[in-house]
């Protein structure tokens, strides 16, 4: 098992387990008691749990290809460039928003997730021992 890549989806899986149980109440529900109109709500929700299945989905992704070399560099490149996608939007609106990166720190995480995909592509697998299954 390629153990950066499996490192990657464990986070991504614990991302998604923050997002959907501390966020949800931190963020999300407050969302839903706003002012704001059903409109920008529901559009709302629908980024939020967008958000909660990419997180799922890019651990299953990173999952399967920690456990399978033939698959590892382009799932692995595609979860981390999404993940620095995200690097670069809470840097971005921590800075314009609030002149900080502090205040937005999930960037960190996704940086982290990044940086081991790309690590985990370039890791050698060990070659099977004959025999092995």
């Amino acid at each position: 098992m390629n153990k950066p890549l499996f490192a990657a989806a464990c986070l991504s899986a614990l991302a998604f387990g923050i997002h959907v149980f501390i966020g949800g109440p931190g963020i999300h529900e407050p969302l839903l008691a706003s002012n704001a109109s059903d409109l920008v709500r529901a559009v709302g929700s629908v980024i939020w749990h967008a958000v909660s299945s990419h997180l799922l989905l890019n651990a299953l992704a990173l999952l399967y290809a920690a456990r399978n070399p033939s698959a590892a560099k382009p799932l692995a490149i595609l979860v981390a460039f999404q993940y620095l996608g995200f690097v670069a939007l809470f840097i971005g609106y921590g800075l314009a928003r609030f002149g900080s990166v502090a205040v937005l720190p999930q960037w960190t995480g996704f940086l982290v997730m990044s940086v081991l995909a790309l690590w985990g592509i370039g890791k050698r697998q060990p070659a099977l021992q004959a025999g092995a299954a």
